[in-house]
């Protein structure tokens, strides 16, 4: 009894600038300050709950937690547990004085905890009550959400990239354009360049635009829509001028972007979208079927790259990519593929798109197929309407 007393009494000396009452407290209100951190620990554990339900809602909308969100429910996990230990700590510490003081020094520890840990759990639950949001829109996923699996590192594919991130790296040239007939694999190659310069980090944004090639004029307004969601940007300006002064000045904070157009056959107004004439480290790129439509563009640090043809070996192995061992297990199929092949002259487009549809079919259908891309002769002009015909 003695030992234990003075056990007690060292533990107070421990707090000299403490009032000596308030030590005795601690053992005299075991129960009580016990029972409080427990109550306070589940409106905490109903705060987490309402949290965390409005955390399942953004997840399931595709939205971003806030990291000071996702640190609170870490901390209240943590002190919810610390609570839990207390209160089975307490439940065998019950007996004091009426039970020959075997636990006075234990209750005397866990109550003056307990009031410790209220405190935490008060600071938390004011935490939860001040957020500004739980969640904010996440971002679009950026070039590796439309990176290319049909793109194929031939080498006449290695050439044309390098040369286009090459000029990218360059001080002096402002945008890249990349020209070259339709059906050609323009697409597939500046997707294979966004990826490239990713993962270079030449540039923190990379933002691909696809330009309706239908469109007699191209649509500004969807071009700056397909801007502002891919930067996370929200136009809210009614007028054609405020939308483009919007753009403009996200566009100008930031600090290195490119920004990749596909698809263009009438020359863009950039003014009118809102792209700034000059912005250190931003850069543009350009895919063109008519490399004249940006002659006057030359004297503005404009370095133009043609994209060619694939050439017969190239063409054979993009076709059995396609259409896997079924060829070269056919004699027979694979001279009606070469001659499909052979016409394709070289155009991804039409090699990948009839290796596609003729995979699983039976060799009349290859030799039909050869009848009416030989009619059409696969050229550029006619693209449209072999097209629309077969595929």
């Amino acid at each position: 009894m003695t030992s234990i007393l003075i056990s007690i009494a060292a533990k107070i000396a421990e707090y000299p600038v403490h009032p000596i009452l308030r030590q005795f407290d601690y053992l005299f209100d075991f129960t009580r300050n016990v029972n409080n951190l427990s109550e306070q620990a589940e409106r905490l554990k109903n705060l987490r709950l309402q949290v965390n339900q409005e955390v399942q809602r953004a997840t399931m909308k595709g939205d971003l937690i806030e990291p000071q969100v996702n640190r609170w429910l870490v901390n209240v996990d943590r002190i919810i547990e610390q609570v839990v230990k207390i209160e089975e700590q307490s439940k065998t510490s019950k007996s004091c004085f009426g039970g020959v003081c075997p636990n006075c020094v234990n209750r005397y520890r866990l109550s003056r905890k307990s009031t410790k840990k209220v405190k935490s759990v008060a600071e938390l639950q004011e935490q939860a009550k001040n957020f500004d949001r739980i969640s904010r829109t996440a971002p679009l996923p950026g070039i590796e959400y439309s990176s290319s699996r049909n793109f194929i590192a031939f080498d006449s594919r290695i050439e044309v990239t390098d040369q286009i991130l090459k000029a990218l790296e360059e001080d002096e040239c402002n945008a890249v354009v990349l020209h070259g007939s339709r059906g050609i694999g323009k697409t597939e190659l500046v997707k294979e360049v966004g990826r490239r310069v990713k993962e270079k980090n030449l540039f923190d944004q990379v933002v691909i635009v696809g330009v309706d090639p239908k469109s007699s004029t191209p649509d500004t307004r969807d071009i700056q829509n397909q801007i502002a969601d891919m930067l996370g940007l929200r136009i809210q300006e009614e007028s054609d001028v405020g939308r483009a002064r919007r753009l403009y000045l996200r566009l100008k904070n930031e600090k290195k972007t490119l920004i990749i157009f596909d698809g263009v056959k009438q020359r863009l107004d950039l003014e009118a979208i809102g792209i700034p004439a000059e912005n250190k480290g931003s850069k543009m790129m350009i895919a063109t079927e008519d490399e004249n439509m940006w002659r006057a563009m030359e004297d503005e640090g404009v370095k133009k790259v043609e994209i060619k043809a694939l050439s017969e070996e190239e063409s054979w192995k993009l076709f059995g990519n396609v259409t896997g061992e079924i060829v070269d297990n056919d004699p027979a199929l694979k001279a009606v593929a070469e001659d499909i092949v052979g016409k394709c002259k070289g155009l991804p487009l039409i090699i990948v798109s009839l290796g596609k549809r003729l995979k699983h079919k039976k060799i009349e259908e290859w030799k039909h197929a050869s009848r009416i891309i030989g009619r059409f002769e696969a050229k550029t002009e006619n693209l449209d309407d072999f097209l629309h015909t077969y595929i």
